[in-house]
């Protein structure tokens, strides 16, 4: 018996691409007709339909994923003296928006059935210090929404969700995005909901937290050569949100084909659980994403 070897890429932007391409390049030929290249109108349409699909009011645009994160905890007055509770199994942004916020992460176990956050672990972990508390919608499962808000109640914490993996997901009637102060995505390529290169976004309900992103995000301006805190430039590129919010309408159908891919993966690997092998569980239904 011969073994034969096929090399399956692990993402095929091209093959995504293929039917839209057409569309997308009409919007990047409208901005470079506009000639709006930053904080222009694309960017602006952008942002406002993400934020409504994520069940928030305000969105707002930065250069990645991670600055999301960093500018977003800011922007929610969190910072040093702060500790921040987050699941010692995400990706390292989680853990650099944390301490470039100025707070110290305190980092706790998962639930080896999701890879989610153990919110019994996060329990022990909150002090007199504990601020916040970043749930990481990790692969495209959202944290469980009702269990999240009683343990934030409780302890009187700020839920800041790391949404990065998890662009339209949904458990239990929530949307993620909509559980706390505000939450962070990404836009890194590959993600379900990918630029042509690096980009991010804040989402929040909160009107001071997205004032304040505005301002963080543009070196800390008011408005124009009125600089009124320590700010950054970071901000999402007008044909990068153009290209986003072309992709925007699809990508819904997209994550439903995700959900078929995983169950079929989830029925062939069922038989391998004897030998230890077992998948991580869907606790959300069609609500799961499936980044990865």
């Amino acid at each position: 018996m011969n073994n034969v070897t096929v090399r399956i890429p692990f993402v095929n932007l091209k093959l995504q691409h293929e039917s839209i391409q057409q569309e997308m390049r009409q919007a990047i030929e409208d901005v470079l007709e506009r000639g709006d290249f930053i904080l222009g109108k694309a960017l602006n349409d952008f942002e406002a339909e993400f934020a409504s699909l994520c069940g928030a009011e305000y969105g707002i645009g930065v250069a990645c994923g991670t600055d999301a994160i960093a500018l977003g905890l800011q922007a929610c007055n969190i910072g040093a003296g702060d500790e921040v509770i987050l699941p010692a199994n995400t990706f390292v942004a989680t853990l650099i928006g944390v301490l470039r916020a100025g707070a110290k992460p305190i980092f706790v176990d998962c639930d080896p059935n999701t890879a989610l956050i153990d919110l019994g672990a996060a329990e022990s972990a909150v002090t007199s210090k504990t601020k916040a508390i970043v749930p990481v919608h990790l692969y495209g499962q959202m944290v469980s929404p009702q269990k999240l808000l009683d343990f934030a109640q409780r302890h009187n914490l700020l839920i800041f969700e790391d949404a990065a993996q998890a662009h339209l997901a949904h458990r239990d009637g929530y949307r993620a995005g909509s559980l706390g102060i505000a939450a962070a995505y990404s836009f890194y390529p590959s993600k379900n909901l990918g630029a042509f290169g690096d980009g991010g976004i804040l989402v929040t309900k909160d009107k001071e937290v997205a004032q304040k992103m505005v301002r963080l995000r543009n070196y800390g301006a008011s408005k124009k050569y009125f600089h009124v805190e320590s700010g950054t430039n970071s901000r999402l590129d007008t044909l990068q949100a153009a290209v986003l919010h072309q992709k925007l309408p699809y990508l819904a159908q997209w994550n439903s084909n995700r959900l078929n891919i995983a169950q079929q993966y989830d029925r062939e690997l069922a038989p391998l659980k004897s030998l230890g092998i077992t998948p991580i569980k869907n606790q959300s239904s069609d609500g799961h994403v499936y980044h990865l």
